[in-house]
């Protein structure tokens, strides 16, 4: 049901297997696409658009190439879960909303730089000859 909504409302094919048997249609760039539409994005899951816009936040700050503001990190996160303590929280949204602000501050360098996004836009930049 969730995924014909998908695939009609947002043009989003999920949770569908990968020819080859590579894993399915769930990845980032899905997350992206239906992040940036939150009111087609509760529509199509019946989850509060405003949960879908808190927890947008917190991917994008976690994943940005920015130092990040903890205690402003951990008060958006706390108070995110506040929100939907009375509903079934999956352990996925608990650990990002729980252990975010700590894991963003126990690392060195922000979170975006250390992924593979973050990699592939510092060779696109070497190619070009930019600066970093």
């Amino acid at each position: 049901m969730f995924k014909e909504a998908f695939r009609t409302r947002m043009g989003l094919r999920v949770d569908e297997p990968r020819a080859g048997g590579s894993g399915n249609s769930n990845d980032g760039n899905t997350a992206r696409r239906a992040f940036r539409s939150p009111a087609e994005f509760a529509a199509c899951t019946g989850v509060d658009q405003e949960l879908i816009d808190r927890v947008g936040t917190v991917l994008q700050a976690v994943s940005c190439l920015h130092r990040l503001d903890i205690d402003a990190l951990s008060a958006y996160c706390r108070r995110t879960a506040e929100l939907y303590v009375e509903r079934y929280v999956s352990t996925t949204l608990h650990k990002l909303l729980s252990h975010s602000a700590a894991v963003v501050e126990s690392c060195h360098l922000p979170i975006g730089m250390i992924g593979a996004q973050s990699a592939a836009v510092g060779v696109n930049q070497f190619r070009t000859g930019q600066s970093l």
